[in-house]
């Protein structure tokens, strides 16, 4: 039990160095789109990504996490879910382009200003995002780690680098953008087709298609976790795109990205303590992983967001260029909601391990609704707008902290009781 509890355990280790990678990747590819597209270009690729990526959370109703719970929960019975997972992809697909186009209507000021052909783009993203996003989750309920890793890498690090090279060669556009990372996601699916038999192996019983009990139910908790985190998360970004020019829109979102790099490391972890919470053999083992890996996560969170506070009037211009000045502030304010955002993907991946994705949805639509009810407020500066969304991630990390340790409690009152 003591390996687990080390950042030396591999699985960790691996999943936070490819995070960490993908995270300076991502740094660097923001730096080459910033500087190619300018705060306008900037803006309209943020719009874009933020749109299709809002749609397939939204379209695809939690099945992916589901299909993650289920895989770690019952390894016998994982070829049946993830086929039936996977069958539910044409309708995933459908749904996913009409909230697309749904959304970009609303948002018509910033639509307005991006070529058509990146929009046709962007509904093959969303294809290939929903289709791989559907592999990267049976890997992680596999405890697939090298092999998730690998497609995360592929999926993100490898359109950064990309976009990096063609920016150095002048060759750059918001078009050539959207082919890159759409590409990345194709690199992904080839390599689920390839490891599939390794991912749900035959020998696994039922072979059939089939959903285990509970299971939409849990999806459907699920989804409201994934779309109320989604909003959560990005809601203060879409105020923004409604009433803010695109330069504006930019300079925001250059500040969401450098501040929210720390990010990575809660994420890393609650990739591994998922399947690990949800395969538990007894209440404890469960209770002391969970435990062992928030402060983990707390430590290395706390250490990054003080450098990035402390760095940020020095990097943020010379990483992306002085027209991005003005993100400054905006990051310094970012930063401590992004610390909160660490530690509630920790948080909000040990409750979905114990099968409490509920727990999860309300403490994010808590969070989300007073972003909201701040923000109406403040709307008419960038800055009142990051505070705004600053106290809604902590007020869902603070709720998510209590719900956690009551469900453990609950676990171990049982245990005892049977």
């Amino acid at each position: 039990m003591s390996k687990v509890l080390k950042l030396r355990d591999s699985p960790v280790a691996l999943t936070t160095a490819t995070s960490a990678f993908n995270s300076v990747a991502t740094v660097i590819a923001g730096i080459a789109l910033a500087r190619a597209l300018g705060p306008s270009g900037r803006g309209q690729l943020a719009a874009m990504l933020l749109w299709a990526s809002v749609a397939v959370d939204v379209a695809s109703f939690g099945i992916p996490d589901s299909l993650a719970y289920f895989s770690a929960a019952s390894p016998l019975r994982r070829r049946g879910v993830a086929a039936y997972c996977f069958a539910r992809l044409p309708f995933i697909w459908a749904f996913s382009m009409l909230i697309f186009f749904a959304m970009a209507s609303t948002s018509r000021r910033a639509a307005e200003e991006i070529p058509g052909e990146v929009f046709v783009i962007f509904v093959v993203w969303i294809a290939a995002r929903s289709t791989s996003t559907m592999i990267l989750r049976l890997a992680q309920g596999s405890s697939d780690f090298p092999l998730y890793n690998f497609m995360s890498l592929a999926a993100q690090a490898g359109p950064a680098v990309a976009l990096f090279l063609l920016w150095r060669q002048e060759m750059l556009t918001l078009l050539i953008a959207g082919l890159v990372y759409t590409m990345g996601l194709f690199v992904v699916l080839v390599l689920g087709i390839w490891r599939r038999n390794v991912l749900a192996p035959q020998a696994t019983v039922p072979t059939a298609a089939a959903a285990p009990a509970g299971f939409w139910r849990y999806s459907a908790w699920s989804a409201m976790s994934v779309i109320a985190r989604k909003g959560n998360r990005t809601v203060d970004l879409f105020i923004i795109t409604l009433v803010a020019t695109a330069a504006e829109t930019g300079t925001y979102a250059v500040a969401v990205s450098s501040s929210f790099s720390i990010v990575v490391v809660g994420t890393a972890i609650g990739v591994v303590l998922l399947p690990r919470t949800a395969g538990a053999v007894t209440p404890r083992s469960r209770s002391v992983v969970i435990r062992s890996l928030l402060k983990l996560g707390g430590v290395l969170v706390g250490g990054l967001g003080i450098t990035y506070f402390v760095l940020a009037e020095v990097l943020i211009p010379l990483v992306y260029g002085s027209s991005f000045s003005a993100a400054v502030p905006l990051g310094r304010i970012l930063v401590l909601g992004a610390a909160a955002v660490a530690i509630s993907e920790i948080t909000s991946a040990a409750l979905r391990g114990v099968g409490k994705p509920r727990s999860v949805a309300l403490s994010e639509v808590a969070g989300g609704g007073i972003t909201v009810l701040l923000a109406l407020g403040f709307a008419r500066t960038l800055s009142g707008v990051a505070v705004a969304a600053t106290i809604g991630y902590t007020a869902t990390l603070a709720i998510q902290f209590v719900t956690l340790h009551q469900a453990l409690a609950l676990l171990a009152d049982r245990k005892t009781s049977q």
